[in-house]
């Protein structure tokens, strides 16, 4: 069974503490090695350009990401958006796109996604969220979180301003 995806807060932790080798040697996986989005893959590099040491830790983040696989975001994931999608505006919930787009693909690959920060993800109806926790000498922890139940809309009733605000 492939491990779970994972998040770019979860890639960022590794790189900022000095584990860019951690695909080869952590159990956060049940596969040869990690995954993460091809979303995750440039939301890496951008974060990575935008730091003070932009050239060293692009070629960082470049060798983690030669360590892990790189899952192409495909028609799959596509469908998936628009269903995902379609479900949060009918709950009316404010997300950010990118996180929408990740839980599709992960849906599309029958997956989880591993993160340090789940309180964004959970608030997608159909995400698969596991948090990541670690502790100083032991492997990570991978704890699953469950999705925050939001009451439906009262009938007749708009949480989105009036037309001209």
């Amino acid at each position: 069974m492939a491990g779970p995806l994972w998040h770019t807060s979860l890639c960022l932790y590794f790189l900022q503490h000095g584990f860019y080798d951690v695909p080869d040697t952590h159990a956060l996986y049940h596969g040869p090695t990690g995954r993460v989005s091809s979303l995750t893959a440039g939301e890496l590099q951008i974060d990575m350009m935008n730091s003070v040491l932009a050239e060293r830790n692009l070629r960082h983040a470049k060798d983690f990401l030669d360590r892990v696989i790189i899952e192409p975001y495909d028609d799959r994931a596509a469908e998936e958006y628009a269903e995902t999608m379609m479900a949060v505006r009918r709950l009316t919930r404010r997300v950010e796109k990118a996180d929408v787009m990740l839980v599709a693909q992960a849906n599309a690959l029958k997956t989880s996604i591993a993160t340090r920060f789940p309180r964004a993800l959970v608030r997608i109806p159909s995400a698969n969220v596991l948090r990541c926790t670690f502790k100083a000498g032991s492997s990570p922890r991978l704890v699953a979180v469950p999705a925050i139940p939001f009451p439906r809309k009262a009938p007749g009733h708009s949480h989105r301003p009036a037309p001209g605000w």
